[in-house]
């Protein structure tokens, strides 16, 4: 039905209610993940402008602040893919940015799950809160615009939380020698950012290898030396693309 409204009034997608939402901003905020995302592609394909358009109504978030919030994590990839700058912006009583609200998030819900009797109130609500693992997700595509200087003291900030997303930064971000400081060790799933580091920095490459987990690190290295010696034993090497393949399996 939205296809065709907008097929029939596209710049209907950038009409703003009396309030001042846009009609994305409403689709950032559905109860259904999957609905959600729908809606929010539908309206970028109408007005890819709508993504960094801040709401008035609702303390001047963006879509991209709205789908943090209610975790919906598809929705939340399409807004970034489509105005990466967004996910810098702040806003609300709080001044906060969507990265730093899905962290909230994701920590209230931990917090929720942990103790659900102590957060009664949310038994209240007309819909469930989303799970910390739905708040983990949404939080993924953020950090790969994000800078390191501003999401790493984030992620420290939340703990063994987050420590499966120090990946989806030292993926996507060169990081000095002070980051990699910044990054815990052990730290789960790092393992499938090392096809791209060793690609950026064998330096980096032996930083993120220092910080794997004993059967992870125990895993690569009997890799390693059994690949090493088929090579030499049979004079057969691996292109460097197969290699890097390879190295994927070495996954959290």
């Amino acid at each position: 039905m939205l296809r065709l409204l907008l097929e029939a009034a596209p710049q209907a997608a950038l009409m703003s209610y009396p309030e001042g939402s846009l009609p994305i901003h409403l689709a950032a905020m559905a109860p259904d993940p999957a609905c959600s995302a729908a809606m929010v592609r539908q309206l970028l394909d109408a007005a890819p402008a709508a993504a960094a358009a801040r709401a008035e109504n609702v303390s001047g978030y963006t879509a991209l602040h709205l789908a943090a919030m209610r975790a919906n994590a598809a929705a939340a990839a399409a807004l970034v893919a489509a105005a990466p700058q967004a996910a810098g912006m702040r806003a609300g009583d709080n001044d906060r940015t969507p990265l730093e609200m899905a962290l909230s998030a994701a920590a209230r819900a931990a917090l929720w799950e942990a103790h659900p009797e102590q957060h009664e109130e949310a038994e209240n609500d007309d819909l469930p809160p989303p799970t910390s693992a739905l708040n983990i997700k949404t939080a993924r595509p953020l950090l790969a615009v994000v800078p390191p200087s501003v999401s790493l003291p984030l992620l420290v900030q939340q703990g063994d939380l987050t420590r499966p997303l120090f990946s989806e930064v030292v993926e996507h971000w060169p990081l000095t020698a002070a980051q990699w400081e910044q990054v815990p060790a052990p730290c789960p799933c790092l393992g499938t950012a090392l096809p791209a580091v060793l690609q950026r920095s064998p330096a980096e490459a032996a930083a993120l290898v220092a910080r794997l987990p004993a059967a992870d690190s125990a895993r690569l290295r009997t890799f390693a030396l059994a690949l090493r010696r088929s090579q030499r034993r049979f004079d057969v090497y691996l292109p460097a693309e197969l290699a890097d393949r390879i190295l994927c399996l070495f996954d959290c």
